[in-house]
C-alpha cells in the first residue's frame, strides 16, 4: 500500500474533533473504563507551580496507553493527551495547557484549568509525517524553548533510510550493502561521504521520461555485480514510506525487473525522498521451521554447543553438527517445510546516560516477503531465539551484541541531528528510536545489520507491546517517561537563582560544578575575601565573621540586607556545607523562601543532645507507625563536671564521647571506664578550643560534649530525599566497622547486601525519625546502626551526604542527588524510582599510613 499523493487540507476542525471524541470512547470501552469524567464545569487550580507537564498532541488510538500508564506508575507527574490544537496557548515562545485529558489510577478526566499550565515536553503527533497528512500543527513548534520529543525538521531525517545510513555507516554499524537514488534531495547527503554507498541524483527529466533513464540502468548493473546474495530489495526511503510500502524482492540476476521497481517508485516518490537499491539479508542459520506442533519437542532435545563469545562476534559450530545431532520429530505425519525469517525491532531511548536499549522484540514471517512490524505478530527475543534453536548463554550474547550495535546507530543519528539540522524548536531531539535488525550470520560469527530507522510508530510498538506482553512494555514505557521528565526538570531549573550560605571548600568543587552544568545562576555568600569557589558562582559576597557561628542571629541581618542590594529574585536558598545548616535556614526565614525545612528542624538535627531528646518524645502518630524513642541512643550533654557524673550513672559503658555540634567524626572517641571518660573529657576540651586550629568539625557552635551509650552492631549510611514528607528516593551504604578509638572510617560498599525487606523497613524508620525532628523537605544523610535490638540512629545530617556519595550513588543507582537537592530548594518535585535497582557494585578502603607502611613512599604523594 503506497501513500496517496494529494495536495494536504486541514480538515473541518468540528468533524475532525468529533473524530477524536469517537476515537476517545472507542479506547476507554475497549480498556474497561466507564464514563469519563467531566470536571470542565469547574476548572481547576493547579496547586504545583513548578509541576512536570508532558503534553501529547495526538489521537487517542496511537497513544491513550501512554497517557493511561502514566496515571498509574507516576502519580506525581501529569502526562496529559491533547485531542484539539486549540486546547493549547503560545506565550511567547512557551506552551501553555488550557484543556488536557488525564488519567489517575481508576479514572479518566477531562481537565479545564483555571490557570494554563506550562508545558515542559511536547510531543507532537499531528504533524504531516506522524499523522500520514492528516494534520499540521507544526506551527506550534516554531520558537518553543520547551524540550520535544522529535519535530517536523527531524522526522524528515530520522524516517530517511538514506540519510540515516549514511550516518551509521560511516561510523561504522552494520547496514546492507546499498546504492541509492535520491530524488531532488533536500538533505546533506554530500556531508557524509561514505565511499561503499553510492549515490545517484535524479531530476525532474529522468522521472516525467517514458522510457528507463539509461544512467539509473547503468547504476544498477554496476552495483549489482559487487554482491554476493541471491536477491536485492528495492525500497522507497521517505518520513511517508513505511511499513513497508512499496518494497519489493527481485532475484539478482532480474535486473530489467529491479530497473523496472526502481522506475515505477520513481514515478510516486515526492522531491527529498529517494530509492535504495540493497542485498538481501537473510536472517541467521536454521531458519526453515516445521509446523508449530512439532517445534516444542524439536527444541527442547536439541542443544546448541556453547561457544565463547568475543567481543564483536560469537562464534558458531556449523550447521552440519546440528543436523548431525537433530533427534527424529515425534510425529509421523508429512511436514510441509515452510522458509521462515524473522526481523529484530529494537527500540532505543535517549537517556540522561546515552542512548539504551530498552526492547527487543521479533516478527517472524515467509522469507519470500517483506515482515512488516505492525502486520506481523510479535514475540519476545528470548522466544525467537528459542525456535531457532539457541541456548540461553548464546541469547544472552546474541542480545548483548544487538543491543550495543543500536545504541551505536542512535548515537550517530543524535550527533547528526546536532551538527547538520536546526529544528524550528532547538530543543526537539530525536528521544526514542525504533530499529529493524537483521541478524546474519557471516562466516563463523553472528552479525547484526541495522535496515531501518523508525520515528513514526515507536509509539505505537511501545503501545502494543503495553497491551499484548505488560512485562516488556512497561519497563520500555518507564525508561521514556525518564526521559521526559529528566528533560522537564531541567528545563524547569534552567536560569532559576540560588541563594547559597558557605559554599564549602575545595572538597565540594565538583558540587557547584555539576549545579552549574544544570543551567542554575548561584549566589554565594560566605567570610573569605579571597574564595577558593570564588569563580564557581555568578555573584559572589563576602559576610565578614559569617564562620563565627555563635554570631548566627547578627548575620542573618547583614546577609539580608546585602542579597536584597543585589535585586535579584532567587527561587530558593541552601548550603552543603555542615556548619551554616542552621544559619541558611534562618535566612531563608527572614527571605520568606518557600521551599525549606523550620529553623528549628535545622537546629534539632545540628545538635545532637536535641535530636535524642526529639526522639525520645512520643507524638500522637506513634500509634500509627510507632514510637521514635526505639531509634534514640541514651545520651547526656556535658555542660558541668555534675553532668558528667550524671551521665556516668545513666549512661552504660562503654560510651562514646562527641562534640554535639560536630561533624567529620571530630573528637569523636570510646571510653570504656568512668576514669577514662573524665581523663578523655577533659583531655578533648583542652585540644579542641577553636576553629581556627581545627576547622570544619563544628567547633564555631563551641566545644561542648555528650556521652552517648556506646551500641555494637552494623553500620550503614542512608541517604534520601523527601519533598513535602514523601519519600523520593533513598539509597543504603554498607560501612566495615571503624577504627577504634577514634571510629576512623575503613571500608564502605553500595548497594547493600541487606536483604530487600530489612532495606525498606530501614527507610521508612528513617523517614519516621526526620519527620519527627521537623525534617520533610530536602536530601539528608543519616547514619545508623543496627543492633540486636532494632535500628538506632547515630547522626543525621540536615544536608546532602559528602565524600564519596555522590559519585557512587550516580555511578551504582544512575541517581544524582545534587540535582534533587536542587529541585527541592526550587520547589520542583523530583520524579526519580524511589528505590532504584542497582546497576553494579562498588567497594571502598581507606588506607591509613599507620596500617599500610608503603603509603609514605614518595611514588603516593
Amino acid at each position: 500500500e503506497n501513500p496517496v499523493r494529494s495536495p494536504m487540507q486541514q480538515p473541518n476542525h468540528d468533524r475532525f474533533l468529533e473524530r477524536q471524541w469517537a476515537d476517545l470512547r472507542s479506547c476507554l470501552e475497549y480498556l474497561g473504563y466507564g464514563e469519563m469524567e467531566d470536571r470542565t464545569a469547574v476548572p481547576r487550580e493547579v496547586k504545583k507551580k513548578h509541576g512536570i507537564a508532558v503534553c501529547i498532541l495526538g489521537m487517542p488510538h496511537y497513544v491513550i496507553r501512554l497517557v493511561e500508564m502514566s496515571g498509574r506508575h507516576t502519580p506525581s507527574c501529569s502526562v496529559h493527551l491533547v485531542l484539539d490544537p486549540s486546547w493549547l496557548t503560545r506565550e511567547g515562545n512557551q506552551l501553555f495547557l488550557q484543556r488536557s485529558i488525564t488519567f489517575d489510577s481508576e479514572d479518566c478526566i477531562y481537565n479545564s484549568f483555571k490557570t494554563p499550565i506550562k508545558v515542559t515536553y511536547f510531543i507532537n503527533l499531528m504533524t504531516p509525517a506522524a499523522s500520514d497528512e492528516l494534520m499540521d500543527c507544526t506551527s506550534l513548534e516554531v520558537g518553543l524553548c520547551c524540550p520535544q520529543s522529535s519535530s517536523k525538521e527531524l522526522e524528515f531525517v530520522t524516517n530517511d533510510k538514506l540519510w540515516t545510513r549514511l550516518l551509521m555507516a560511516r561510523d561504522g554499524v552494520g547496514v546492507p550493502q546499498t546504492t541509492a537514488f535520491a530524488f531532488k534531495p533536500t538533505n546533506p547527503y554530500a556531508e557524509i561521504l561514505v565511499n561503499a554507498l553510492p549515490i545517484l541524483h535524479l531530476t525532474d527529466e529522468d522521472r516525467n521520461g517514458k522510457e528507463l533513464p539509461p544512467r539509473l540502468k547503468e547504476a544498477v548493473n554496476v552495483f549489482l555485480p559487487t554482491l554476493n546474495c541471491n536477491r536485492v530489495v528495492v525500497k522507497p526511503s521517505g518520513p511517508l514510506w513505511h511499513s513497508c510500502r512499496g518494497v519489493t524482492f527481485h532475484r539478482i540476476e532480474d535486473s530489467t525487473a529491479i530497473c523496472g521497481a526502481v522506475f515505477d517508485l520513481l514515478k510516486q516518490i515526492d522531491a527529498g525522498d529517494a530509492i535504495l537499491v540493497e542485498e538481501f539479508l537473510p536472517s541467521m542459520p536454521w531458519q526453515t521451521l516445521r509446523p508449530p506442533r512439532a517445534i516444542p519437542v524439536v527444541a527442547a532435545t536439541m542443544p546448541v554447543p556453547i561457544v565463547p563469545a568475543e567481543p564483536a562476534e560469537i562464534l558458531l559450530e556449523a550447521e552440519a553438527r546440528w543436523q548431525k545431532d537433530q533427534p527424529p520429530t515425534q510425529t509421523t505425519e508429512a511436514l510441509d517445510v515452510v522458509e521462515y525469517q524473522f526481523r529484530i525491532r529494537a527500540n532505543v531511548v535517549n537517556t540522561k546516560l546515552g542512548p539504551k536499549t530498552l526492547f527487543l522484540g521479533c516478527s517472524i514471517g515467509r522469507k519470500s516477503l517483506p515482515i512488516r512490524g505492525l502486520g506481523s505478530a510479535a514475540c519476545s527475543f528470548e522466544m525467537c531465539m528459542l525456535q531457532w534453536g539457541m541456548t540461553q548463554e548464546q541469547t544472552i550474547a546474541i542480545r548483548r551484541l544487538v543491543e550495543k550495535e543500536c545504541e551505536r546507530a542512535m548515537a550517530s543519528i543524535l550527533e547528526g541531528e546536532k551538527v547538520h539540522f536546526k529544528s524550528a524548536n532547538p530543543r526537539a531531539q530525536s528521544d526514542m528510536l525504533g530499529f529493524d535488525v537483521i541478524l546474519c550470520q557471516k562466516s563463523t560469527a553472528f552479525v547484526p545489520y541495522i535496515i531501518e530507522t523508525n520515528d513514526h510508530d515507536s509509539i505505537t510498538v511501545v503501545q502494543h507491546l503495553i497491551t499484548q506482553n505488560p512485562s516488556l512494555g512497561t519497563p520500555l514505557l518507564l525508561g521514556w517517561y525518564d526521559t521526559m521528565f529528566d528533560r522537564s526538570q531541567r528545563y524547569l531549573m534552567e536560569e532559576a537563582w540560588l541563594l547559597v550560605i558557605g559554599p564549602g571548600g575545595s572538597t565540594k568543587m565538583w558540587v557547584w560544578e555539576r549545579v552549574r552544568s544544570l543551567g542554575v545562576h548561584l549566589i554565594f555568600m560566605d567570610a573569605a575575601e579571597n574564595h577558593i569557589l570564588r569563580d564557581k558562582c555568578d555573584v559572589y559576597i563576602q559576610i565578614p565573621g559569617m564562620d563565627d557561628h555563635s554570631r548566627d542571629a547578627e548575620h542573618v541581618d547583614t546577609i539580608v540586607k546585602k542579597f536584597y542590594e543585589t535585586g535579584i529574585n532567587i527561587s530558593g536558598c541552601l548550603t552543603v556545607w555542615e556548619d551554616c545548616v542552621v544559619l541558611q535556614a534562618m535566612v531563608a526565614e527572614k527571605l520568606d523562601v518557600r521551599n525549606r525545612n523550620p529553623v528549628s528542624a535545622h537546629r534539632t538535627a545540628k545538635f545532637k543532645a536535641n535530636y535524642s531528646s526529639a526522639l525520645m518524645k512520643n507524638t500522637p502518630v506513634a500509634a500509627l507507625c510507632g514510637p521514635t524513642e526505639a531509634l534514640a541512643v541514651s545520651s547526656k550533654l556535658l555542660l558541668t563536671e555534675q553532668d558528667m557524673e550524671e551521665a556516668l550513672r545513666t549512661v552504660h559503658l562503654p560510651a562514646v564521647l562527641k562534640l554535639d555540634a560536630g561533624s567529620s567524626a571530630g573528637g569523636v572517641y570510646l571510653v570504656q571506664t568512668e576514669d577514662e571518660a573524665r581523663k578523655q573529657h577533659n583531655r578533648l576540651k583542652q585540644e579542641l578550643h577553636g576553629e581556627e586550629a581545627h576547622g570544619g568539625v563544628g567547633l564555631s557552635f563551641g566545644s561542648n560534649f555528650i556521652l552517648a551509650e556506646y551500641v555494637e552492631g552494623s553500620e550503614h549510611d542512608i541517604d534520601i530525599c523527601l519533598f513535602g514528607g514523601d519519600l523520593i528516593c533513598a539509597v543504603i551504604t554498607d560501612n566495615a566497622p571503624t577504627r577504634l578509638p577514634y571510629f576512623a572510617e575503613t571500608a564502605a560498599i553500595m548497594p547493600s547486601v541487606l536483604q530487600n525487606d530489612q532495606q525498606d523497613r530501614i527507610i521508612a524508620l528513617v523517614v519516621q525519625a526526620l519527620k519527627a525532628i521537623g525534617l520533610t523537605h530536602g536530601v539528608f544523610n543519616v547514619e545508623i546502626k543496627l543492633t540486636v535490638t532494632g535500628l538506632k540512629i547515630i547522626d543525621i545530617n540536615s544536608r546532602l551526604g559528602g565524600f564519596y556519595i555522590h559519585d557512587w550513588t550516580q555511578r551504582v543507582f544512575g541517581v544524582d542527588f545534587i540535582k534533587l537537592m536542587i529541585l527541592c530548594a526550587l520547589g520542583i518535585r523530583p520524579v526519580v524510582n524511589p528505590r532504584p535497582p542497582a546497576k553494579g557494585t562498588i567497594v571502598g578502603l581507606n588506607l591509613y599510613v599507620s596500617q599500610q607502611p608503603e603509603l609514605r613512599s614518595p611514588r603516593f604523594h
